[in-house]
Order: structure tokens, then C-alpha cells, then sequence
């Protein structure tokens, strides 16, 4: 929108007037939830490669330029499907598939971290597609004026919530430093109970996905469609 200098410009009103807006805080409710629960455990998946399956930090820095590779040819497509079916559909099917990715680090040992290569290869892929369309539904949920306290209010909340969830996580692993479990030859550590946690908060804060405000966003099932059908011009199989 047009710039146009606000005459009723305020530090007080920029903090209220994002709470008093129902799209946005439709919004902030699901994403500070999402935030907290991806938290609690984005701190110790690095911290469990270096001390639980002793990699190297060379070979970590494979795992982040595989992301990165894999995160920038996989955003351009996320960025078609978006335009085509909207943000609230790719939030809903990236999310539905980000939410079991931490189990792979209970299949993951010393004598077998395979596992993580397939955590490199979906994050890479399934994250780009949430991360570019909840950028974007952050602005399309704001209005034409008075932006800029609501990008504020946005970058604080998460933020704070973040710290929160960091030192929760932290907390967590602290007292149980010491656990210990043996279940069908896997042993379970206090990093397990952080992965697993996470996936549980993951699976609670789905639902509120509903609430997104995006009245011309398409349904899942149309976006599968047009997936489905591009890969299928791409691979060339029958139109059936």
C-alpha cells in the first residue's frame, strides 16, 4: 500500500491495534503455539548428533548445506503452489508432515544414523514450503496501515515465546541429564523425551490451523491435485 503518514501514530496504539485485530490474532494464536512447540526441542538436535551419535562438526556442516541445497530449488515450486491455491493449504499439509520428523532421531544410532539424511531431506523440503507461506501470511493478515507495529508485536511475541520454549527445553534436559531407558534395543535419553515432546506439541497445535483467515484459499485436496498433475506432465504418465 501507498505510504500515508498517520496522524494518530501512537507507540500505545501500535501494541493494542494488532490484539484488536481478529485475523491477526487468529493468526499469533496459532503460530506462537507452533513456535513454542518447535522450540522446545530446535536447540538439541545438533547437541544429540555431536554427543549421542558422535559425528563431527564437518560432517554437521554437510547436513546444512543439504538443507540449504535441497530448501533452495524446493521454494520456488512452494512459491507456484502458493499462488495458485493459497497460503492455508500448504500450511496445513507441510505442517501435517513436519509434525513426525523428529521420530527419526529415535532410529538414529552410532552404528546407524542413516536416519538423519532422511530429516535433512524433508526438512529441507516440507520446511521451505511452511517457512515461505507463513512469511508470507503474516502480511497478508496485516492491514493497509499501522504495519509496522504489527511486524513489532509479531517479532516480540515470537521472540519471547521462543526463549520460553528454549529454556523449558533446557530445563527438561537438565534434570533428566541422567535418564536412561532401553525399549526394543533403542536407548532413550533425555533428548528422546525433548523429541518426542515436540512431536506431541506439534500434534496439538494442528487444529488451530482452521482458524487462519484465508476466505479464497483452495483445500488441501485441490493443491494435491495440482501437485499430482504437475509432476505428472513433468514424469509423463497417463492421464488417469
Amino acid at each position: 500500500p501507498i505510504y500515508r503518514k498517520n496522524k494518530d501514530h501512537s507507540f500505545w496504539n501500535n501494541i493494542k491495534n494488532p490484539f484488536k485485530t481478529h485475523k491477526f490474532r487468529k493468526l499469533m494464536l496459532f503460530y506462537l503455539f507452533w513456535t513454542f512447540a518447535i522450540g522446545v526441542a530446535s536447540n538439541y538436535h545438533t547437541v544429540f548428533i555431536l554427543k549421542y551419535l558422535d559425528w563431527s562438526f564437518s560432517k554437521i556442516a554437510l547436513l546444512n548445506i543439504g538443507i540449504a541445497i535441497i530448501t533452495m530449488c524446493s521454494q520456488p515450486l512452494w512459491g507456484r503452489i502458493i499462488d495458485k491455491v493459497g497460503h492455508k493449504p500448504v500450511i496445513k499439509l507441510t505442517v501435517l508432515c513436519i509434525i513426525p520428523i523428529p521420530l527419526v532421531y529415535f532410529f538414529s544410532t552410532p552404528l546407524s544414523s542413516w536416519p538423519i539424511w532422511l530429516d535433512v531431506f524433508l526438512s529441507g523440503i516440507i520446511w521451505s514450503g511452511f517457512n515461505l507461506a507463513i512469511f508470507n501470511i503474516v502480511f497478508y493478515s496485516l492491514p493497509d496501515e499501522g504495519r509496522i507495529g504489527f511486524l513489532a508485536v509479531y517479532s516480540s511475541l515470537t521472540g519471547f515465546v521462543s526463549f520460553l520454549a528454549i529454556v523449558f527445553g533446557g530445563m527438561i534436559a537438565y534434570y533428566l541429564a541422567d535418564f536412561q531407558l532401553i525399549i526394543f534395543g533403542i536407548k532413550i535419553t533425555n533428548y528422546h523425551i525433548l523429541f518426542l515432546l515436540t512431536v506431541f506439541l506439534r500434534f496439538v497445535s494442528y487444529p488451530l490451523i482452521k482458524n487462519l483467515d484465508e476466505p479464497e484459499a483452495k483445500p488441501v485436496g485441490v493443491m494435491i491435485f495440482k501437485i499430482i498433475s504437475a509432476l505428472n506432465r513433468r514424469i509423463g504418465f497417463s492421464q488417469s
